[in-house]
């Protein structure tokens, strides 16, 4: 009598074929979560630098503006001064419209930017409420909370008050040792009257 030969596979080496599958699946899955990890750790990062970036360029052109008066009379320069309050965490300046702008455009260009409650803020109001202390409602954000901690935010004058330096720093909120720096020097181009008290 002939015995037939056994065709497919035994189950021991349906086993072995399984653990082997499941194992490389395993190493699959943890490639792909540490890769989406890191994905989100760059993303996180490179949306704290974007907010300090823009942060500090619209600082840099709005304070360029400051002092403008654009007026031939004589006379002082209702615009002219240039103020740095609250430890250097709050600069306020003031700038007449362009030529062309509208009449009301005149009445709030008094502008200030400050650090408040870990956002970058952006004032724009009248002379009535042209305070760093003004109400929060006033107030605009450049940042988000949840977009990068621990902010710092300081002003200083620099060459006799004929430039402002600015440095913004923060952290990444997903890991407190990574730091963040923006920093720039824009010379003042009117001349304010700078005062630091």
């Amino acid at each position: 009598m002939r015995l037939n030969t056994q065709r497919g596979m035994s189950l021991l080496e349906l086993l072995v074929s399984m653990t082997i599958g499941l194992i490389l699946l395993l190493a699959l899955f943890n490639l792909m979560a540490n890769l989406l990890a890191t994905q989100s750790v760059d993303k996180r990062r490179a949306l704290a630098g974007s907010v300090l970036d823009t942060a500090v360029s619209m600082m840099g052109m709005e304070l360029r503006r400051a002092g403008y008066w654009g007026s031939t009379a004589s006379g002082t320069n209702p615009y002219g001064n240039l103020y740095i309050e609250n430890s250097g965490s709050c600069i306020r300046y003031a700038y007449a419209p362009l030529p062309g702008e509208s009449a009301a455009a005149s009445a709030s260009r008094y502008l200030a930017f400050r650090l408040d409650n870990n956002k970058l803020q952006h004032l724009q109001t009248t002379a009535a409420n042209w305070s760093c202390s003004a109400a929060a409602n006033l107030w605009q954000d450049m940042s988000k909370a949840d977009q990068a901690s621990g902010l710092q935010l300081q002003f200083a004058a620099l060459n006799a008050g004929k430039a402002i330096d600015i440095a913004v720093t923060a952290r990444d909120p997903g890991n407190a040792s990574q730091t963040f720096s923006r920093s720039t020097t824009v010379q003042l181009r009117n001349l304010p009257a700078v005062t630091t008290p």
